[in-house]
């Protein structure tokens, strides 16, 4: 049996919908797995994603999403982090640590504030890294900053959040990641032939976003694979959708 490259969406926490993706697809250790970011928050299994993660035998890829960014900052001592983390999906994600997150919380002058049961106070920078330290085991820390903004193999540019649209891609990431980890709508309306097709996640939504030039994995619910060789896409609720193999028109 030939190696399957298997090409998996946002997670966002979803541990059991991760099991039972890979259970769907069949996965085995002969197959490559690309995984396009965003692993932690929203759902209550964070903690579990990594782990397996980091259990996986074989030469894995794994990018880097918004998500996982927004804790590299706040590893790096940039407290302003603080509420798009909590706020999109972070509580959840402390939760999965162990931690309580009601011990941090904005307040009226716009700063989270840590109360370690005596004290309220506003964080300084290092205390944010020392916070964060305490909080993610060090492996996981090594997991997040492995991470890489893209990857690109034959007919396919894979990434979190898409590309600088009409940027070639051999010039994409040279000056910024901005655009491949935090995405502009932009993107999503963009017929631009790459000479690759952009295998993204990032724009949630009820089915995979399918067109000439790209394919979006990241949906509402559950988490999404697609089979590069089958060109199926296969979900953790069992939904099938087989798409165009034709590489774009530029591809030679």
């Amino acid at each position: 049996m030939s190696r399957r490259t298997l090409v998996i969406g946002d997670i966002h926490g979803q541990y059991n919908e991760l099991i039972r993706l890979l259970e769907e697809v069949r996965f085995s250790p002969s197959d490559r797995l690309v995984f396009l970011g965003d692993y932690i928050n929203r759902g209550p299994g964070s903690r579990d994603v990594i782990d397996l993660l980091l259990s996986l035998e074989g030469e894995h890829v794994f990018l880097r999403g918004n998500h996982e960014e927004v804790v590299l900052r706040l590893l790096s001592g940039e407290p302003e982090y603080w509420y798009t983390w909590l706020e999109y999906g972070g509580r959840e994600c402390l939760k999965s640590y162990g931690v309580n997150p009601d011990g941090i919380y904005f307040n009226h002058n716009g700063y989270y504030l840590y109360d370690d049961g005596t004290t309220v106070r506003v964080l300084t920078p290092e205390e944010t890294i020392s916070l964060m330290h305490r909080i993610f085991p060090p492996e996981h820390i090594r997991f997040f900053n492995r991470t890489l903004p893209f990857y690109h193999e034959g007919g396919f540019f894979f990434c979190h959040a898409g590309v600088e649209t009409g940027l070639p891609l051999s010039e994409q990431a040279i000056y910024t990641d901005y655009f491949l980890i935090w995405g502009d709508e932009e993107f999503l309306g963009d017929e631009t032939d790459y000479g690759a097709r952009i295998i993204f996640g990032h724009y949630h939504s009820e089915v995979p976003l399918i067109s000439d030039n790209k394919i979006g994995l990241a949906l509402n619910r559950g988490v999404a694979a697609l089979d590069l060789q089958e060109m199926l896409i296969i979900d953790s609720d069992r939904r099938r959708v087989k798409i165009d193999s034709t590489l774009p028109s530029g591809r030679r």
